[in-house]
């Protein structure tokens, strides 16, 4: 159970959730191609902060599966079951799909970004 003395949960993790209800043997088969086709499965950001430097340096990207019936789901619940025909696409669509957001990012969050370059000019300019 969550909180027992000696057990760990993922963060983000839903206490409570349907799945914490369920054993391990009893949740449904997941279908990784129906979840990529409905859009079930998302990228989420964890920040990577240079403290130095005090700016984003990066992000690492955590897939999430969100089941219409059983809410979201941890890697640990949807990837066992995944075959291996299947993980390839979840994989290429998952790159897909981080490229897609950096580019995003890129373009238009670049001032959140660390710029050593840019951050010295600035400084000069206001001294």
């Amino acid at each position: 159970m969550a909180g027992d003395a000696g057990t760990r949960q993922e963060p983000g993790a839903l206490a409570g959730s349907a799945l914490d209800a369920m054993s391990a043997a009893s949740l449904p088969s997941i279908d990784i191609d129906a979840a990529l086709r409905n859009g079930w499965l998302e990228l989420w950001y964890q920040p990577k902060v240079d403290l130095k430097r005090k700016c984003l340096a990066g992000a690492e990207a955590l897939a999430r599966f969100r089941h219409p019936d059983l809410g979201v789901m941890m890697p640990g619940d949807f990837l066992p079951e995944v075959v291996a025909d299947s993980i390839c696409r979840l994989a290429e669509q998952m790159l897909i799909a981080a490229l897609e957001d950096w580019t995003f990012l890129q373009r238009y969050c670049a001032n959140l970004i660390c710029r050593p370059q840019a951050r010295r000019r600035s400084r000069r300019r206001h001294s």
